[in-house]
């Protein structure tokens, strides 16, 4: 999982094997949790953000093109349905939409606590 500035952002490649969802979240805060669950309800990935973020990247082996997920990030409630691996969003706070393959222009996202 990424958190970062919504202008630097970046997705995967096409060519990627794994699944990842990229959404835009407006006022993500410090220590607030980003969490995806399956359809069934499990957990797939969290992790809490150590500094304030517009952007957040989740990506783990569980996703998959056809299912539906629940993201929650901070206080905002996601239900996302791939298709294909690539889930990309540039609109402020509401996924959906995005750039072709999924990414923003721009450089890339960075890993929590170094950007």
């Amino acid at each position: 999982m990424a958190f970062g500035p919504t202008g630097m952002s970046q997705s995967f490649g096409s060519s990627s094997t794994q699944g990842v969802i990229m959404v835009s979240a407006n006022g993500g805060t410090a220590g607030s949790e980003v969490l995806l669950s399956d359809e069934n309800g499990n957990v797939l990935i969290s992790e809490k953000s150590e500094k304030a973020y517009t952007s957040v990247l989740v990506s783990c082996p569980g996703i998959e093109d056809g299912a539906t997920y629940s993201l929650s990030v901070g206080s905002s409630n996601y239900t996302i349905t791939m298709d294909g691996l690539i889930y990309g969003s540039s609109q402020g706070g509401s996924p959906g939409g995005g750039f072709p393959g999924g990414g923003f222009p721009g450089g890339g996202m960075q890993p929590p606590g170094r950007w």
